[in-house]
């Protein structure tokens, strides 16, 4: 972190500490990180220790975009709670991975453990689930096909990006990762599986739609292949 943003976060800190129900401060992001460029906002999640009045604040201050979430630590622990076995975790992820700033109580550093156990917890999934995955990756799957031949590029362009979504989403279910943000994905995925990262990373390169669509199809049938096979002919949830 600069000195800048390091000075900025010092005089967010002297404002709102004014408001004795401001009892936490984390910094996060990518200027937290010390990886800021041109398009990086400061951003400050402020913890309360009751409803706070408002959730959001955003403004520009010394040039800098400032993005300010607030939330009460009985709010945290139910976002915390229900992330628990999730693969959807942004609460935790944002928290466990802030740089604290400021606590004034323990409530905050509470929260900051909490995150982390809701992080390792394993992330819970149904045969329905799983089964419903398939069926969305056979009906966009033949959806981008009947796109390509009417030559409804847009159309193609939704549907391909569905399939892309399912195929993550349950590869990820299946090998325990958690979604975070996309810049973050192909790397974890690397580490589980080389193959299908691969597999993504080709896609993601290639700009033809006949390619696109060849592409696609590997990538579902290898999601197939490690899920027990493709979607059945009868079935029911």
């Amino acid at each position: 972190m600069n000195k800048k943003i390091e000075q900025i976060y010092s005089e967010l800190i002297s404002h709102y500490q004014t408001n004795l129900n401001n009892i936490g401060y984390l910094a996060f992001g990518s200027a937290a990180r010390g990886q800021e460029d041109e398009n990086s906002d400061i951003d400050f999640y402020i913890i309360t220790k009751k409803k706070p009045q408002h959730y959001r604040e955003n403004f520009i201050y010394k040039g800098q975009r400032i993005d300010i979430l607030f939330d009460s630590v009985l709010e945290l622990e139910k976002y915390l709670e229900n992330e628990k076995n999730n693969l959807r975790r942004p609460v935790a992820n944002m928290i466990y991975n802030s740089k604290l700033v400021l606590a004034k109580t323990g409530a905050v550093i509470m929260l900051m453990k909490k995150s982390k156990i809701v992080l390792q917890s394993k992330i819970k999934y149904s045969k329905s689930e799983v089964l419903m995955h398939k069926y969305s990756l056979d009906d966009f799957l033949g959806e981008a096909i009947r796109d390509y031949k009417t030559k409804n590029i847009f159309a193609f362009t939704l549907d391909a990006q569905l399939i892309i979504d399912n195929s993550v989403e349950l590869f990820c279910k299946l090998n325990n990762i958690t979604l975070t943000q996309p810049r973050e994905m192909l790397n974890k995925i690397f580490k589980k599986d080389k193959k299908f990262a691969g597999l993504i990373r080709e896609y993601s390169a290639i700009i033809n739609s006949r390619n696109r669509l060849n592409s696609l199809k590997k990538i579902v049938k290898y999601i197939y292949s490690i899920s027990n096979g493709a979607l059945p002919n009868k079935w029911s949830v």
